[in-house]
């Protein structure tokens, strides 16, 4: 204390505080030595120090009453050591009398107060002096003790240091803020760094501060202000961990077919779902990288002590910002580094699907769509349900494009039969197998099979239609036909064509044009009608041939040569040649009309008699149906396996089919009313009313519940059904064989009748090329000429009658018909104005096509014998062998008159005339066999007969090319015989194929379905709009992707709207 209270009052610089420490410290040890240690010592090892005679000395002197009492006594127990006696007895005596005196006793205190005069004063003194200035002691002390250190002198101010922490980073800045608090403020301070002095910023009133912007090491300073010095505060510098570079690896999952991408120092990310992201980090002064994601734990870099990098490793699960944090032993650094990770998720693929049911023919439902993902597609199935459960799957790629598809699910006889219930359903799924291949479902399309009311609704609609059409398309050639007579009317007055004319030529030929239209819609409907016909009702092969046939007539109405002549005539109004071309044109044209007005006629009758026939084969096939129900029905009821509730409602459904079939029989009877001749139907209205009264029966007895009645009637009622479908089916026997027996007796009289008028045909020509025009006989010829030609008028409608019943004949046979017609007409009128040779060119013509027609009226007419004979056998009629023969007849008649033509002495007019007729009549019969070759194309074993076939109508192209350029060579005449040859080899090789490959049955034929005009513009949309989506570039971000996909999605709409 004194050494301290000395201190504090002078205040000694460090060489003086040093001293005083070393005193103070000597000092001490010496009062510990001299007081303490040294008596521990002798305590501790007291034998070294006294021996008993010497500790008896201290005593006595202690003890005065003892004296050297006990000396003698310790010499006394020496001497009796070896002896007892007299001598112990006294030791024994004055131990007890030396056991009163206690050691406690020779330590007097009260010597030791002598010395409280001076130490009470001293202890009082520095007690005053510890009060009066507190800390002075202790304050002293540190300062003594840290002699080294500076100690500022007492201000009369506090230097109060604001900041408190004076750690930072290396190379940081640090704001020190100071202030003085006291009576007296200086008004400036100081920084003291050394021996340098740096003045401070006066904020306010009695503080400071200092900016040190870059602090590269340790700082030692003190603040000075008015002569006082601060105590010395240190800066203490610290290493920053710092980011030098990273790099970035993205793992892409597979389904997502995208090649590892690799980034440098790019810290935002897109990427997709399930991503590997690697970080290589490259650190200066770190000792650990830590990342955060979200609000998921952090996870640790591993080090790499090879290259001094860190290693991080993340699955992308979803969006989330992350950060790097560098760490030592300092703390982590200061500014953030922080990223924001976006996750694409996988999204569910898009699936657009249609359906469309062929409500044509029933044979399909077709789906169709397109579909798409963001990476890529699994699998494409549809899921049928109904008769028979069923799962198809589809083939498609594993990439992001759009893609489209289309399938068709086949509707069976089964389905059909039973007018199942369907259930259809497109399931999409996605490539991405870390989620589970998510899937995508269409909406199901359910679709219901008609009953059989339905189809024969739909039939009948059909039907009805047709003939309509058919109609129509007789209104409208005779409205055409009436125009052309008109207008060649009007040109027999004039020289040349004004506005008017040429607008009504242009009307004629559009209305041409929508007539040719319409009579191909028309032969399309026939055909969907047929093909309606067989599905739906079983059609029987006999009437499925002729519907074929009339099909093919209705399809030939408007015939090449037709068609030519009105583009002929177009081309000459455009040309403005002279009027008496155009006239002629016209005339040839109006002659054509005719032959389409007698076609179209034939066909409606034809339409007509094929529609009896096949209502009257469905109303057999619908009363035969019944009594099979009814019959199974009575076994039923005999059973007891229904109610009489439920037989009642089996047994009214029966009675109102019954109720429609007898309708059906009435409209039978009407249409065939209808004819131009009705066919001898058998009366069913007994029947019809016996059935009728057995039903009421049958109901009457199940209103009474008498079970048996009901079944014995049943069973009764089903044999009478039974009954009249034998009477239908023997009706339409009877009526076959009648109209063919009928048929045949018809052409075989018109054949005889037109083999006479050939011969008697041959005998005027014959008389005309010798006569004068001046000869009486020239009167007399003619109005034989004039006979004939009535006869062949009598002829052709007999002919045109038989027509209308008999569908096998051709228009081939109607127009080589019509141009006997015009030859007769034309021979006739050569001879009125005198012109004998012009009138037996005609005539020749004429005979020609009275033998052209003998030939195809008399293999029709075999044809018909042979169909007549083989009735019922279920031997196949009408193969394209048989008229190949036919028209191999022709060729070989064409062959002749080339020949003859060559030896001829015809010239000038009359031969361009006769070679144009021949070109035509080749034309004519190349179109037949390129009709009879297209049938025969498809068929196995006909490859041989259709090049053959291929080869002669090539020929024959080049005989019209000689023909029409007026060349009649050998070479002409050489191909003509190549061309029979190769005909006759076809036909030869035709039979043998008959031959080895009879049917007992007709085989059904397939029919290629149709796709509907939606689903076609459907398809073509969706290929514009996947064109358009390929376009889309696939680097994109993803979300800018979807957007263009969208944006072309929407101009696709707008287009369609």
């Amino acid at each position: 204390m004194l050494v301290a209270g000395f201190e504090s009052f002078i205040r000694p610089g460090t060489l003086i505080r040093g001293i005083l420490l070393m005193l103070s410290i000597l000092f001490l040890i010496t009062g510990l030595w001299i007081f303490i240690v040294r008596h521990l010592f002798a305590l501790l090892r007291p034998k070294q120090h006294l021996t008993d005679e010497q500790a008896a000395r201290l005593i006595g002197q202690q003890f005065t009453d003892i004296g050297d009492r006990l000396i003698n006594t310790l010499q006394l127990q020496d001497l009796v050591d070896d002896q007892k006696s007299l001598a112990q007895a006294s030791i024994d005596q004055r131990s007890l009398e030396f056991d009163q005196y206690a050691f406690d006793r020779s330590i007097n205190l009260k010597l030791n107060g002598k010395y409280l005069y001076f130490t009470l004063p001293i202890l009082f003194l520095f007690m005053v002096l510890g009060q009066i200035q507190p800390g002075l002691y202790s304050d002293s002390s540190q300062r003594i003790i840290n002699y080294d250190l500076f100690y500022a002198s007492i201000a009369p101010f506090e230097f109060d240091l604001l900041s408190e922490n004076l750690e930072i980073f290396k190379n940081g800045s640090l704001l020190l803020e100071l202030a003085l608090r006291g009576n007296e403020i200086p008004d400036q301070c100081y920084i003291q760094i050394g021996n340098q002095k740096i003045r401070m910023k006066t904020d306010q009133n009695g503080q400071f501060s200092y900016l040190f912007e870059t602090v590269p090491n340790d700082v030692v300073f003190s603040f000075l202000s008015a002569g006082y010095q601060s105590k010395s505060y240190t800066i203490t510098t610290k290493v920053k961990p710092e980011l030098i570079s990273f790099d970035v690896q993205l793992k892409y999952p597979p389904h997502t077919h995208k090649k590892p991408d690799f980034f440098s120092n790019n810290g935002n990310l897109n990427l997709p779902e399930h991503t590997q992201i690697y970080w290589t980090i490259s650190c200066q002064n770190a000792d650990s990288v830590q990342l955060t994601v979200g609000n998921h734990s952090a996870i640790f870099a591993t080090y790499l002590i090879d290259n001094q990098l860190f290693n991080l490793k993340y699955n992308a699960l979803q969006s989330d910002p992350y950060e790097l944090l560098l760490i030592n032993q300092y703390g982590h650094n200061q500014e953030s580094i922080k990223y924001q990770l976006t996750v694409q998720k996988d999204l569910f693929p898009e699936l657009e699907v249609a359906f469309f049911v062929d409500t044509l023919y029933y044979d399909f439902v077709l789906i169709a769509g397109t579909f798409s993902d963001d990476y890529g597609i699994h699998s494409l199935t549809i899921n049928q349900k109904g008769t028979s459960d069923s799962l198809v799957t589809l083939l498609v790629k594993d990439i992001p494009n759009t893609q489209s598809f289309y399938h068709q699910v086949p509707i069976t006889s089964e389905m059909l039969n039973q007018q199942a219930r369907i259930e259809l359903q497109v399931i999409l799924t996605d490539n991405d197998l870390p989620n589970g291949y998510k899937p995508t479902s269409s909406t199901p399309f359910f679709l219901q099979i008609p009953n059989d009311e339905y189809f024969k609704s739909l039939l009948s609609q059909k039907s009805t239609t047709s003939e309509n059409a058919i109609k129509e398309l007789i209104s409208k050639n005779e409205s055409l036909q009436d125009k052309m007579l008109n207008m060649e009317e009007k040109l027999k007055i004039k020289q040349s064509l004004d506005w008017q004319d040429r607008s009504m030529f242009e009307e004629i030929l559009k209305e041409k044009q929508q007539l040719q239209e319409a009579i191909e819609e028309l032969s399309q409907k026939m055909s969907e009608l047929n093909q309606q016909q067989n599905k739906f009702n079983d059609k029987d092969p006999v009437l499925q041939r002729k519907a074929d046939q009339l099909n093919e007539l209705i399809s030939s109405v408007l015939d090449e040569k037709t068609k030519k002549l009105f583009d002929e005539l177009e081309q000459l109004l455009k040309e403005k040649q002279n009027v008496q071309d155009i006239q002629k044109k016209l005339s040839n044209l109006t002659n054509k009309e005719e032959s389409i007005e007698q076609a179209l006629n034939r066909a409606l009758e034809l339409f007509k008699k094929l529609k009896l026939e096949n209502d009257l084969n469905q109303a057999q096939k619908m009363i035969e149906k019944l009594s099979q129900d009814q019959q199974k029905l009575s076994t039923k009821s005999n059973k007891k396996e229904f109610s009489m509730d439920e037989l009642k409602l089996q047994q009214d459904e029966i009675s109102l089919k019954f109720e429609d079939f007898k309708r059906d029989l009435n409209e039978i009877e009407s249409l065939n009313q209808e004819l131009s001749r009705p066919e001898s139907l058998s009366p069913t209205q007994g029947s019809e009313d016996r059935i009728d009264q057995s039903l009421q029966e049958i109901n009457d007895a199940i209103n009474k519940k008498e079970r048996k009645k009901v079944g014995k009637k049943q069973k009764e009622t089903s044999q009478a059904m039974r009954d009249l479908s034998d009477a239908l089916a023997d009706m339409q026997s009877n009526m076959q064989q009648e109209t063919m027996t009928e048929n045949i007796e018809d052409l075989n009289k018109i054949l005889d009748d037109l083999i006479k008028l050939s011969f008697k045909q041959e005998d005027l020509m014959k008389s005309f090329r010798t006569l004068k025009s001046m000869n009486p006989m020239f009167v007399t010829l003619s109005q034989e000429q004039l006979k004939l030609k009535d006869q062949v008028t009598v002829l052709s409608d007999s002919l045109l009658a038989l027509s209308k019943r008999v569908v096998a004949i051709s228009s081939f046979v109607t127009s080589e018909l019509s141009e006997l017609n015009r030859y007769i007409n034309a021979s006739i009128l050569s001879l009125r104005q005198r012109k004998a040779n012009t009138a037996v060119v005609n005539q020749q013509f004429s005979m020609t096509s009275m033998n052209n027609l003998a030939l195809l009226l008399n293999d029709l007419l075999q044809q018909m014998r042979n169909q007549a004979d083989s009735q019922g056998s279920g031997k196949s009629q009408n193969q394209p062998s048989d008229n190949l023969p036919n028209l191999r007849g022709l060729q070989q008649q064409l062959s002749k008159q080339i020949q003859q033509l060559k030896k001829g002495n015809l010239k000038g007019r009359e031969l361009s005339q006769e070679l144009a007729e021949m070109a035509a009549r080749q034309e004519m019969i190349r179109n037949e066999l390129n009709k009879l070759n297209n049938k025969l194309k498809g068929q196995p074993g006909n490859d041989n007969t259709n090049n053959t076939l291929s080869k002669a109508a090539d020929a024959m192209e080049k005989n019209e090319l000689n023909l029409i350029n007026k060349q009649i060579t050998q070479e002409l005449i050489d191909r003509q015989e190549q061309i029979l040859t190769r005909m006759l080899e076809a036909e030869n090789a035709l039979k043998n194929q008959d031959e080895n490959q009879r049917r007992e049955a007709e085989t059904a034929r397939d029919y290629r379905s149709r796709l509907p005009a939606a689903l076609n513009n459907y398809l073509k949309q969706k290929s514009k709009e996947v064109e358009m989506l390929k376009s889309i570039p696939i680097n994109l971000h993803p979300f800018y992707k979807s957007e263009v996909n969208e944006y072309f999605k929407r101009i696709n709409g707008n287009i369609e709207n």
